[in-house]
């Protein structure tokens, strides 16, 4: 089509500690669930940010005073796919998380996955393995230390 402009842009923040795999590789896997859930047009932000930082924002925004491993957030979902997956540096480096596993569930988050209820929960669990898995077993696509 003619005039088309289709986005598929991702950005990468580090405040304090360097993230543990390549932007190269966090870009791809973003791509991959976004093409698997048909999302065409895309601005995703990742936020690497310290625990306190995730407090000061799961408290503004929330309402919730305490820290936590991955905070989401949708900003439009109708033209563009825009948001932000924001992932604390203290839950990977002190509790030893995996990053690829917070990243999973941030951009699940984004496209409306959840865990409150005991179904929404088997579903995102769900999705979380299969994207997991898929990313894992394909490792000469997605190149961690490239």
């Amino acid at each position: 089509m003619k005039g088309l402009v289709i986005l598929k842009k991702v950005e990468i923040f580090e405040k304090k500690n360097k993230i543990p795999c390549s932007k190269k590789f966090i870009k791809e896997v973003i791509k991959t669930i976004l093409e698997k859930e048909e999302v065409s047009d895309y601005n995703i932000s990742i936020a690497y940010l310290t625990k306190e930082d995730l407090r000061e924002i799961n408290k503004k925004y929330r309402k919730i005073d305490r820290t936590t491993n991955v905070l989401s957030f949708l900003y439009e979902k109708n033209s563009i796919f825009f948001g932000e997956v924001i992932i604390s540096d203290y839950h990977i480096i002190v509790k030893n998380e995996d990053f690829l596993k917070l990243l999973i569930h941030g951009i699940l988050h984004l496209l409306g996955y959840d865990h409150k209820k005991k179904e929404e929960r088997k579903e995102m669990l769900k999705k979380e393995k299969f994207y997991y898995n898929l990313i894992k077993n394909e490792k000469s696509k997605f190149s961690a230390k490239s």
